[in-house]
């Protein structure tokens, strides 16, 4: 951690210069800052950037006054030298010097964002989620009822372009087979070696990368339907809970990646065959710090439309007329689920086919999810949506996917104008 002693001035001076309040949502220099770790990162950074900074001129003002002073004159003749050993030794170990303080300075800040023992440890008070990059989208992958994740397989990736569970090759609707070098659905049938080697060349290209290096799979991690995935929840859309430890999961299914989050300082390559992690907490919700869009935008113009939107839900929906009430809140009054104070029993009984995305999330507006690693020549569309939200949201959208079976809805990367 970098001494706050040792920046203050420098903060002090440089927001002076900016004649900007530093702590306003856009923030005036970096991007604003919602996670714990943000305040020590940002410090290093500047630090490294305003000593390079002084550096930088220091020595083009040498440079300016050395052409003036010994420009050409007539008369004047160059002195050779054959070096000089102070000097020499003062322009080494001044930057050693230098550059070994900031490591030092900034070694328990790396440690604790870096060094996996030092990671939140998978429990009931840290949210997990499986980040799976592809060409160009992101797929967030949560744990079911069971608090499992189901493995993601190459052989499993029926769809390389169709619902979310199958373009990250989540096994758990079939069993299935390879024979003959070919993947085939349906039952287990009468093979008996302890391995199969994938040798289809019919697959994707990152099947055929795994054929190219002779991978091998295990049978009974290969063939049979996966339980632990079965009530997983797989989308397009990042949602976290604020002021909890966040957990992450990184892989890619096809080219390296990079998972970049600027609000929480997060940065991590996703690259394909191994799983990367990295763990942030956000403080505050993006609704508080990006705001929020219109419910009108979302639920009609208040008054007789939404009341007979709600008609609508309530005889589309079967559902029961003692959630009347809460329906009414959320859909005609436009109320958030932090108001409600709904218990698990009726959030599961909630007609969610009925009640936008945008409505779950409080209205918030999402922070930015980018990818900071040319991934193609459609990368500059690979982008998503985190929505950081209070606890109540944060189980009403659990809820919700539980309800749709874990599809949640998301662009193609396109800007939506948030």
């Amino acid at each position: 951690m970098i001494p706050s002693g040792v920046l203050a001035p420098l903060f002090t001076l440089a927001s002076a210069a900016s004649g900007k309040d530093t702590t306003g949502p856009r923030g005036w220099w970096l991007p604003i800052d919602v996670s714990t770790t943000g305040p020590d990162i940002d410090a290093l950074f500047n630090f490294i950037l305003i000593l390079t900074g002084v550096v930088c001129i220091a020595v083009f003002a040498l440079m300016i006054l050395f052409m003036i002073r010994y420009r050409h004159q007539p008369g004047r003749h160059g002195k050779f030298i054959h070096g000089n050993n102070r000097l020499e030794l003062a322009w080494t170990l001044i930057p050693t010097l230098i550059l070994a303080g900031t490591a030092a300075v900034s070694q328990k800040t790396w440690s604790e964002i870096k060094n996996i023992d030092r990671m939140p440890k998978p429990g009931p008070e840290v949210t997990q989620v499986n980040v799976i990059a592809q060409q160009f989208l992101w797929n967030f992958q949560y744990a079911g009822a069971d608090g499992q994740f189901g493995p993601t397989l190459i052989p499993a990736l029926v769809n390389v372009n169709g619902a979310p569970p199958e373009q990250i090759g989540l096994n758990r609707d079939t069993n299935l087979t390879l024979k003959n070098g070919k993947m085939l659905r349906g039952k287990i049938t009468g093979e008996t070696d302890d391995t199969i080697t994938l040798v289809t060349k019919e697959r994707d290209a990152q099947a055929q990368a795994y054929v190219d290096h002779q991978q091998v799979y295990p049978k009974a991690d290969i063939l049979a339907r996966d339980q632990r995935g079965a009530d997983d929840l797989v989308g397009l859309e990042m949602v976290i809970p604020v002021k909890r430890k966040v957990l992450i999961s990184l892989s890619s299914r096809d080219v390296i990646h990079s998972f970049f989050l600027p609000n929480l300082r997060v940065k991590q390559d996703a690259v394909p065959g191994l799983t990367g992690k990295v763990w942030f907490e956000a403080t505050r919700t993006s609704a508080a710090v990006i705001g929020t869009i219109d419910p009108d935008t979302i639920l009609g113009t208040p008054g007789q439309e939404r009341e007979k939107y709600l008609d609508q839900v309530m005889a589309g929906s079967g559902a029961d007329e003692a959630l009347r009430p809460v329906l009414k809140r959320l859909l005609v009054d436009g109320a958030e689920f932090d108001e409600l104070e709904l218990d698990q029993a009726t959030l599961d009984k909630l007609p969610w086919a009925f009640v936008r995305m945008e409505t779950v999330v409080g209205y918030a507006k999402p922070f930015d999810i980018v990818c900071a690693e040319l991934c193609g020549l459609s990368h500059y569309k690979m982008s998503g949506k985190l929505y950081v939200v209070t606890q109540p949201k944060y189980e009403a959208f659990l809820a919700q996917q539980r309800s749709l079976g874990g599809f949640t809805t998301g662009g193609d990367g396109e800007d939506e104008g948030y």
